[in-house]
């Protein structure tokens, strides 16, 4: 379906625009939805024994290439459409930062929303709905890291997380990559690090060694 709709949106002779608001929530559902794939109870049934509980198949890393195609086609229908519908994107951003500020939503699910956000929003959008909570997010990414179960998943939210802090690295061309207080490496600014994004985050941004980023991540100047 997914890939039926990204055909459609890339044929220049179809006129979608009257379409556009019922194309939208099938496409979030991919991106965001909790159960995405056969379930472990029709896989039970079918005799085919692959679930593993959390409504994926055996792999748990199955159902993500179906979340970013996902945000692929927001992306691009976001850019195509925002013109003729003003709240068009932020409607979408809206619905994927509540996804991600939802505790109770599996990795997948935040996987989606981070993903969909940093996409529509941009480097912005990183700044303003993202990092500002990754402090409180930390607790779920270390919980996730330390169950067997979900670590796979865990470590998938944590590149998507990675990936927009890194669009804050490539806007901040001409900015001095110094440290925050003249600190010249990234591990002296972990500190730093894990009060603005938490102990999991500050790890991989201290051990990418990337004195930009670390800037760029630190930086308290926003620019609208």
């Amino acid at each position: 379906m997914m890939h039926a709709t990204a055909a459609l949106l890339s044929n220049p002779t179809i006129y979608l625009d009257p379409y556009i608001a019922s194309i939208v929530p099938p496409v979030l559902t991919c991106l965001v939805g909790k159960h995405l794939g056969p379930s472990h109870v029709s896989d039970a049934i079918n005799g085919n024994g692959n679930g593993n509980g959390n409504g994926h198949t055996q792999n748990p890393l199955a159902h993500f290439p179906l979340r970013d195609l996902a945000a692929s086609i927001l992306v691009n229908i976001a850019k195509r459409y925002a013109n003729t519908s003003t709240t068009l994107k932020p409607r979408i951003a809206r619905t994927c930062l509540k996804y991600f500020l939802d505790p109770g939503k599996p990795f997948g699910t935040h996987y989606g929303a981070i993903t969909g956000l940093t996409g529509i929003t941009g480097p912005e959008g990183v700044r303003l709905l993202i990092l500002p909570n990754l402090k409180l997010y930390d607790a779920i990414l270390r919980e996730g890291l330390a169950d067997e179960s979900r670590k796979m998943e865990a470590e998938m939210v944590i590149g998507a997380i990675m990936r927009g802090l890194e669009s804050l690295e490539r806007t901040a061309v001409g900015r001095d990559e110094r440290m925050v207080n003249g600190t010249g490496d990234a591990e002296g600014a972990r500190d730093k690090l894990i009060e603005k994004v938490g102990d999991v985050m500050a790890d991989r941004i201290v051990a990418s060694g990337r004195a930009k980023l670390v800037s760029a991540v630190l930086e308290n100047d926003v620019s609208l």
